[in-house]
């Protein structure tokens, strides 16, 4: 018996010990383990195509976007869920093998490219179109154009995403919700709400989420959406998950699918995957965000499975290991939401914006022995249109922000233009056919770094727009449809119709197909409508046709 007493009390002494003993800042808690995958491949190509395969084993319809920036893309995951179709994407020069193999293994007939062709080529979509697909092109004047374009092809929705066309964090937090509930994302500038965008907002929705904090998107221009609610944390990871918590309701949490919220494309095209099974995306960096440590701690019951969208590079399998077993910090594994962590420099699935390729090349450990910052690596310039320049560079470890500088001579004097907080700019200041020449520097609160490479790139030219639509009749099919048709324009994007009830009345912008026929079913019984249309290309819209009109029957 006093054995049975001393066995007892030492046991129970083992036990205190092992309470006391569990390191500061360690959670002692015990979790059932999760099951986790990664659906990955060498490129942001290959791991677009990969997760296509995954989510689909045949498909009508393909989204190709952009795989090297993200402006024009970020609006494509609820268009490719209107349509049951993977997102793949694509350089802008060639059809990518990985893409092109994607796009004949699930049998696809009809492809919709998202962007002109400054993003896209004109080669790319000759390229699919060789390959016995149909190509349809959704692209405006700029990205802010491009995205109500978009919408515009959803057609009416009582929901809307308002976002900064800046920055793609917050959009890919929203983008599975947006492909799930039908809400069209729509890009805006700062401080301006396009005419265009604040007739379509009030004629087609009726809630408005907007993302971010003031200084993505003005409290002037909230005060002109419908029933505005806006979603914004202290940093883009914390918002992540506000965005999620929002929509929880909506959500099924048994499969999370995490990705890297240092660049675009993995998350992007992740976005319409886990729509089908009502998953969110969360935006992980190593270590995890405090918030997003919380989410998975708060959650760990109900989540069943994680899958990583791209490789080790961006999600590397100790991160994913710290979520999927819920020992989570440790070890010190979690920071505030307000400490920089570190970043990857060898991301899989390229920049985010420009013309990198996304290899997995980026080695520049961007401090050298004496804690002394590097310079920025594979650093380039790709001109996308007459008045934009996109710049990108590898992220430089300890960096606060980095300045750019540019000149118009290869010996000038540079100048400096911006202070980015990403590694990566679009210089939006340039003018058509003017070479400018970059550098740009790390920076931090010890100092600058050494200046990267020089490099050019030459602004395009404003070439001519299209011709006209010719030919253009309406004809009234019953007391409440009219069938518009006109001859196409060689290379057009897409086509703006607009009607009046006059000649010489106020003509208003009703559809924008990509086809040269259009039902309009929006018209009244005895009443006549007068038609003009435009073709709308990568270098912008064509003059009107011909006006033409009708009655209904």
């Amino acid at each position: 018996m006093q054995k049975l007493k001393l066995k007892s009390v030492a046991i129970s002494l083992c036990l205190l010990v092992s309470m006391i003993m569990v390191p500061k800042g360690a959670y002692a808690v015990t979790a059932t383990k999760i099951q986790n995958t990664r659906l990955a491949g060498e490129d942001q190509y290959q791991t677009a195509a990969a997760i296509a395969n995954a989510g689909w084993t045949s498909s009508y319809y393909a989204v190709v976007a952009s795989g090297e920036n993200f402006p024009d893309a970020l609006c494509a995951a609820p268009l490719a869920a209107k349509y049951d179709a993977p997102i793949l994407l694509n350089s802008v020069n060639h059809l990518e093998d990985a893409t092109k193999e994607e796009l004949l293994n699930l049998h696809v007939k009809s492809v919709i490219m998202i962007g002109g062709q400054g993003i896209l080529s004109a080669g790319v979509q000759q390229e699919i179109e060789n390959l016995g697909i149909n190509v349809w092109r959704i692209a405006g004047q700029d990205r802010y154009a491009t995205s109500l374009d978009v919408a515009q092809v959803l057609g009416k929705s009582d929901d809307a995403v308002i976002a900064s066309g800046d920055d793609f964090q917050d959009v890919l937090s929203v983008a599975p919700i947006a492909a799930l509930k039908q809400m069209p994302i729509i890009l805006t500038p700062e401080n301006l709400l396009q005419p265009d965008i604040k007739d379509y907002v009030e004629k087609s929705v009726e809630k408005t989420y907007v993302l971010g904090d003031e200084s993505y998107i003005s409290d002037g221009v909230v005060k002109q959406l419908p029933s505005p609610q806006r979603i914004n944390s202290t940093d883009h990871y914390s918002t992540n998950i506000e965005i999620i918590k929002t929509f929880a309701k909506d959500l099924d949490l048994s499969t999370c699918y995490v990705a890297t919220g240092e660049t675009y494309p993995d998350a992007l095209s992740g976005s319409v995957l886990a729509s089908l099974t009502k998953s969110p995306v969360i935006l992980v960096k190593e270590p995890l965000n405090a918030e997003t440590l919380s989410f998975f701690t708060d959650n760990m019951n109900n989540i069943k499975k994680v899958t990583a969208l791209g490789g080790t590079a961006v999600v590397s399998d100790n991160l994913l290991s710290t979520i999927t077993t819920n020992t989570s910090a440790a070890s010190g594994t979690a920071t505030d939401s307000g400490t920089k962590g570190s970043t990857t420099s060898g991301v899989n699935g390229g920049t985010d914006s420009g013309s990198n390729t996304g290899n997995n090349s980026g080695t520049n450990t961007g401090v050298d022995n004496n804690g002394i910052l590097g310079s920025p690596n594979h650093f380039e310039a790709d001109a996308v249109d007459t008045n934009e320049i996109d710049l990108s560079w590898d992220s430089v470890n300890n960096a606060i922000s980095y300045n750019v500088y540019r000149t118009t001579a290869d010996s000038g004097i540079y100048q400096l233009v911006t202070s980015a907080t990403f590694p990566y700019y679009t210089d939006d200041t340039v003018s058509s056919g003017v070479t400018y020449y970059y550098k740009v520097q790390a920076v931090n609160t010890t100092g600058t770094g050494a200046f990267s490479n020089v490099v050019y790139a030459t602004a395009l030219l404003d070439q001519s727009v299209f011709s006209p639509p010719t030919n253009l009749v309406a004809v009234g099919q019953n007391n409440s449809q009219i069938l518009l048709s006109w001859s196409g324009v060689s290379n057009a994007a897409y086509y703006n119709i607009y009607r009046a009830t006059s000649f010489s009345g106020t003509y208003e912008k009703i559809a924008s197909p990509a086809f040269v026929t259009y039902l309009d079913s929006s018209v009244s019984t005895g009443k006549v409508y007068y038609y003009k249309v435009q073709a709308v290309g990568a270098k912008g819209p064509s003059d009107f046709s011909n006006i033409t009109y009708t009655a209904t029957k």
